[in-house]
Protein backbone atom coordinates (compact mmCIF):
# COMPACT_ATOMS: atom_id res chain seq x y z
CA UNK A 1 0.00 0.00 0.00
CA UNK A 2 1.34 3.33 -1.12
CA UNK A 3 2.00 5.72 1.69
CA UNK A 4 1.78 9.67 1.01
CA UNK A 5 4.02 12.36 2.42
CA UNK A 6 1.83 14.06 4.97
CA UNK A 7 3.74 17.68 4.52
CA UNK A 8 3.07 17.82 0.76
CA UNK A 9 -0.39 16.47 1.30
CA UNK A 10 -1.46 18.91 3.99
CA UNK A 11 -0.21 21.77 1.85
CA UNK A 12 -2.58 20.32 -1.40
CA UNK A 13 -5.54 20.35 1.47
CA UNK A 14 -4.91 24.04 2.05
CA UNK A 15 -4.68 25.00 -1.25
CA UNK A 16 -7.59 22.62 -2.20
CA UNK A 17 -9.97 24.07 0.05
CA UNK A 18 -9.48 27.75 -0.66
CA UNK A 19 -10.93 27.22 -4.26
CA UNK A 20 -13.53 24.64 -2.94
CA UNK A 21 -16.86 25.94 -2.92
CA UNK A 22 -17.30 24.98 0.99
CA UNK A 23 -13.92 25.54 1.49
CA UNK A 24 -14.77 27.55 4.94
CA UNK A 25 -16.59 24.68 5.90
CA UNK A 26 -14.10 21.94 5.16
CA UNK A 27 -11.24 23.94 6.73
CA UNK A 28 -13.36 24.31 10.18
CA UNK A 29 -14.39 20.79 10.25
CA UNK A 30 -10.66 19.34 9.59
CA UNK A 31 -9.35 21.97 11.93
CA UNK A 32 -11.46 20.69 14.65
CA UNK A 33 -10.64 17.11 13.55
CA UNK A 34 -6.99 18.05 13.93
CA UNK A 35 -6.88 19.56 17.49
CA UNK A 36 -9.01 16.51 19.26
CA UNK A 37 -6.57 14.17 17.42
CA UNK A 38 -9.22 12.15 15.89
CA UNK A 39 -7.09 11.64 12.56
CA UNK A 40 -4.92 9.55 14.70
CA UNK A 41 -6.99 7.92 16.65
CA UNK A 42 -10.28 6.66 14.49
CA UNK A 43 -7.84 6.27 11.44
CA UNK A 44 -8.81 9.26 9.30
CA UNK A 45 -6.20 9.82 6.97
CA UNK A 46 -4.99 13.00 7.08
CA UNK A 47 -2.78 12.82 3.88
CA UNK A 48 -6.36 12.63 1.89
CA UNK A 49 -8.03 15.97 1.04
CA UNK A 50 -11.82 15.71 2.87
CA UNK A 51 -11.30 11.63 3.24
CA UNK A 52 -13.65 12.32 6.17
CA UNK A 53 -15.80 13.82 4.42
CA UNK A 54 -16.05 12.24 1.28
CA UNK A 55 -15.30 8.26 2.21
CA UNK A 56 -17.38 8.20 5.08
CA UNK A 57 -14.87 7.21 7.68
CA UNK A 58 -15.09 6.81 11.13
CA UNK A 59 -15.51 10.22 13.06
CA UNK A 60 -15.39 11.19 16.52
CA UNK A 61 -17.26 13.30 18.68
CA UNK A 62 -17.44 15.35 21.91
CA UNK A 63 -20.96 13.71 23.65
CA UNK A 64 -18.20 11.19 25.40
CA UNK A 65 -15.12 11.41 26.99
CA UNK A 66 -12.29 10.02 25.77
CA UNK A 67 -9.36 8.62 27.45
CA UNK A 68 -5.68 8.11 27.13
CA UNK A 69 -3.90 5.09 27.33
CA UNK A 70 -1.34 6.14 30.06
CA UNK A 71 1.92 3.97 29.04
CA UNK A 72 1.87 5.13 25.52
CA UNK A 73 0.41 8.55 25.70
CA UNK A 74 -2.14 7.81 22.66
CA UNK A 75 -6.06 8.94 23.19
CA UNK A 76 -8.77 7.41 22.35
CA UNK A 77 -12.19 8.93 20.76
CA UNK A 78 -15.21 8.24 23.38
CA UNK A 79 -16.98 6.88 20.49
CA UNK A 80 -16.62 5.17 17.17
CA UNK A 81 -18.60 4.98 14.37
CA UNK A 82 -18.83 3.25 11.77
CA UNK A 83 -19.21 4.34 8.25
CA UNK A 84 -22.70 5.66 7.65
CA UNK A 85 -23.69 5.68 10.95
CA UNK A 86 -24.76 8.55 13.27
CA UNK A 87 -25.89 8.38 16.53
CA UNK A 88 -25.66 6.37 18.52
CA UNK A 89 -21.94 5.22 18.11
CA UNK A 90 -20.36 2.52 20.06
CA UNK A 91 -18.90 4.09 23.49
CA UNK A 92 -15.05 3.72 24.35
CA UNK A 93 -14.94 0.83 27.44
CA UNK A 94 -11.70 0.70 28.06
CA UNK A 95 -7.63 1.03 26.81
CA UNK A 96 -5.08 -1.26 27.42
CA UNK A 97 -0.89 -1.94 26.07
CA UNK A 98 0.06 -4.69 23.92
CA UNK A 99 3.58 -5.22 24.67
CA UNK A 100 5.93 -7.48 23.48
CA UNK A 101 9.03 -9.20 24.89
CA UNK A 102 11.77 -8.95 22.72
CA UNK A 103 15.39 -10.11 23.85
CA UNK A 104 14.56 -9.40 27.43
CA UNK A 105 13.15 -6.10 26.67
CA UNK A 106 9.48 -4.90 26.79
CA UNK A 107 8.29 -3.53 23.80
CA UNK A 108 5.10 -1.40 23.11
CA UNK A 109 3.77 -2.47 20.40
CA UNK A 110 0.10 -0.37 20.18
CA UNK A 111 -2.49 0.67 22.44
CA UNK A 112 -5.89 -0.89 22.17
CA UNK A 113 -9.35 0.77 23.26
CA UNK A 114 -12.66 -1.61 23.21
CA UNK A 115 -15.70 0.01 21.98
CA UNK A 116 -18.91 -1.24 22.83
CA UNK A 117 -23.06 -0.56 21.11
CA UNK A 118 -23.80 1.03 24.81
CA UNK A 119 -27.73 0.55 24.18
CA UNK A 120 -27.26 -3.33 23.58
CA UNK A 121 -24.16 -3.43 26.29
CA UNK A 122 -27.05 -2.32 28.68
CA UNK A 123 -29.56 -4.79 27.68
CA UNK A 124 -27.46 -7.66 27.42
CA UNK A 125 -25.08 -7.24 30.60
CA UNK A 126 -28.31 -5.97 33.01
CA UNK A 127 -27.25 -9.03 35.39
CA UNK A 128 -23.43 -7.40 36.07
CA UNK A 129 -25.07 -3.57 36.91
CA UNK A 130 -25.02 -3.97 40.54
CA UNK A 131 -21.60 -5.82 40.63
CA UNK A 132 -18.44 -3.64 41.88
CA UNK A 133 -15.81 -3.60 39.11
CA UNK A 134 -13.38 -4.58 41.54
CA UNK A 135 -15.13 -8.03 41.24
CA UNK A 136 -16.09 -7.69 37.73
CA UNK A 137 -12.47 -7.90 36.50
CA UNK A 138 -12.37 -11.20 37.96
CA UNK A 139 -15.20 -12.68 36.30
CA UNK A 140 -14.85 -14.20 33.28
CA UNK A 141 -18.51 -14.62 31.94
CA UNK A 142 -18.89 -10.76 31.83
CA UNK A 143 -15.82 -11.22 29.38
CA UNK A 144 -17.46 -14.05 27.80
CA UNK A 145 -20.91 -12.37 27.12
CA UNK A 146 -19.11 -9.67 25.55
CA UNK A 147 -17.28 -11.70 23.22
CA UNK A 148 -19.99 -14.05 22.19
CA UNK A 149 -23.03 -12.13 21.68
CA UNK A 150 -23.96 -11.17 18.44
CA UNK A 151 -25.97 -8.46 19.00
CA UNK A 152 -23.77 -6.04 20.50
CA UNK A 153 -21.85 -4.23 18.11
CA UNK A 154 -18.03 -4.13 19.14
CA UNK A 155 -14.75 -2.48 18.06
CA UNK A 156 -11.40 -3.17 18.39
CA UNK A 157 -8.97 0.05 17.83
CA UNK A 158 -5.11 -0.84 17.76
CA UNK A 159 -3.09 2.84 17.16
CA UNK A 160 0.54 1.76 17.06
CA UNK A 161 3.07 3.08 19.05
CA UNK A 162 5.89 1.52 16.56
CA UNK A 163 6.20 0.74 12.91
CA UNK A 164 5.28 -2.72 12.23
CA UNK A 165 4.89 -5.12 9.17
CA UNK A 166 1.83 -6.47 8.00
CA UNK A 167 3.83 -10.02 8.39
CA UNK A 168 4.31 -9.49 11.69
CA UNK A 169 0.67 -8.59 12.52
CA UNK A 170 -0.52 -11.59 10.67
CA UNK A 171 1.89 -13.98 12.97
CA UNK A 172 0.24 -12.47 16.10
CA UNK A 173 -3.20 -13.01 14.91
CA UNK A 174 -2.30 -16.54 14.00
CA UNK A 175 -1.37 -17.37 17.09
CA UNK A 176 -4.73 -17.09 18.28
CA UNK A 177 -6.90 -17.80 15.16
CA UNK A 178 -5.33 -20.81 13.45
CA UNK A 179 -6.03 -23.40 16.27
CA UNK A 180 -9.70 -22.97 16.05
CA UNK A 181 -10.09 -21.69 12.13
CA UNK A 182 -6.85 -23.63 10.63
CA UNK A 183 -7.69 -24.73 7.04
CA UNK A 184 -10.76 -22.22 6.53
CA UNK A 185 -11.75 -19.79 4.22
CA UNK A 186 -12.60 -17.49 6.85
CA UNK A 187 -9.16 -17.22 8.11
CA UNK A 188 -7.52 -17.71 4.72
CA UNK A 189 -9.22 -14.63 3.62
CA UNK A 190 -8.15 -12.40 6.66
CA UNK A 191 -4.55 -13.45 6.54
CA UNK A 192 -4.70 -12.02 2.91
CA UNK A 193 -5.56 -8.50 4.52
CA UNK A 194 -1.83 -8.05 5.83
CA UNK A 195 -0.27 -9.03 3.07
CA UNK A 196 2.25 -6.16 2.12
CA UNK A 197 1.37 -4.14 5.05
CA UNK A 198 3.16 -1.38 6.58
CA UNK A 199 1.89 -0.18 10.05
CA UNK A 200 3.59 2.90 10.43
CA UNK A 201 3.50 4.71 13.99
CA UNK A 202 0.49 6.70 14.94
CA UNK A 203 -1.74 4.86 12.27
CA UNK A 204 -4.37 2.61 12.97
CA UNK A 205 -5.98 -0.61 12.46
CA UNK A 206 -9.56 -1.85 13.88
CA UNK A 207 -11.72 -4.64 13.76
CA UNK A 208 -15.44 -4.27 14.28
CA UNK A 209 -17.88 -7.26 15.05
CA UNK A 210 -21.59 -7.04 14.20
CA UNK A 211 -24.05 -10.06 14.02
CA UNK A 212 -21.48 -12.28 13.01
CA UNK A 213 -19.55 -10.12 10.64
CA UNK A 214 -16.09 -8.95 11.08
CA UNK A 215 -15.22 -6.00 9.25
CA UNK A 216 -11.75 -4.67 9.10
CA UNK A 217 -10.23 -1.15 8.57
CA UNK A 218 -7.12 0.57 7.95
CA UNK A 219 -5.86 3.59 8.90
CA UNK A 220 -9.18 4.91 7.59
CA UNK A 221 -9.90 2.08 4.82
CA UNK A 222 -12.19 -0.92 4.75
CA UNK A 223 -10.36 -3.97 3.95
CA UNK A 224 -13.08 -5.96 3.94
CA UNK A 225 -15.70 -8.00 5.86
CA UNK A 226 -15.99 -11.55 6.48
CA UNK A 227 -19.12 -13.54 7.55
CA UNK A 228 -18.07 -15.68 10.59
CA UNK A 229 -19.23 -15.93 13.98
CA UNK A 230 -16.29 -18.28 14.88
CA UNK A 231 -13.83 -15.45 14.07
CA UNK A 232 -15.18 -12.57 15.73
CA UNK A 233 -15.85 -14.59 18.87
CA UNK A 234 -11.60 -16.14 17.95
CA UNK A 235 -10.94 -12.66 17.60
CA UNK A 236 -12.01 -10.95 20.42
CA UNK A 237 -11.23 -13.42 22.65
CA UNK A 238 -7.67 -12.65 22.19
CA UNK A 239 -8.48 -9.39 24.16
CA UNK A 240 -11.06 -10.67 26.68
CA UNK A 241 -10.45 -14.36 27.32
CA UNK A 242 -8.92 -16.74 29.80
CA UNK A 243 -5.11 -15.14 28.30
CA UNK A 244 -5.40 -11.90 27.27
CA UNK A 245 -2.61 -9.93 24.48
CA UNK A 246 -3.37 -6.90 26.26
CA UNK A 247 -4.40 -7.53 30.18
CA UNK A 248 -4.45 -3.80 31.03
CA UNK A 249 -7.12 -3.76 28.54
CA UNK A 250 -9.38 -6.49 30.03
CA UNK A 251 -9.03 -5.01 33.54
CA UNK A 252 -10.38 -1.70 32.01
CA UNK A 253 -13.10 -3.17 30.23
CA UNK A 254 -14.74 -4.29 33.67
CA UNK A 255 -14.26 -0.62 34.82
CA UNK A 256 -16.22 0.61 31.77
CA UNK A 257 -18.76 -2.09 31.84
CA UNK A 258 -19.30 -0.81 35.67
CA UNK A 259 -20.05 2.75 34.47
CA UNK A 260 -22.87 1.58 31.81
CA UNK A 261 -25.12 1.81 34.86
CA UNK A 262 -23.46 4.60 37.29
Amino acid sequence: MKRSNAPQANALEVTSERHHPFGGILHGLREAVRRTGAHHHLGFESNLPFASLSQGLQTATSQRVSKTEPTTGIDFAGEFCQRGQSSPCSKLTGVGLRAKSIAGFKVKVYAAGLYLDEKVAKDVLRNYSKIPSATLKKDQSLYQRITSEKRMEKTVLLTFARNVGGEKICEAFDERLEPVLSGTKELETFQKYFRGMKLAKGQSLSFSATHGVLTTNYNGKILGSINSNKLCEVLFDAYLGTNPVSPDLKSDVAAGVATLFS
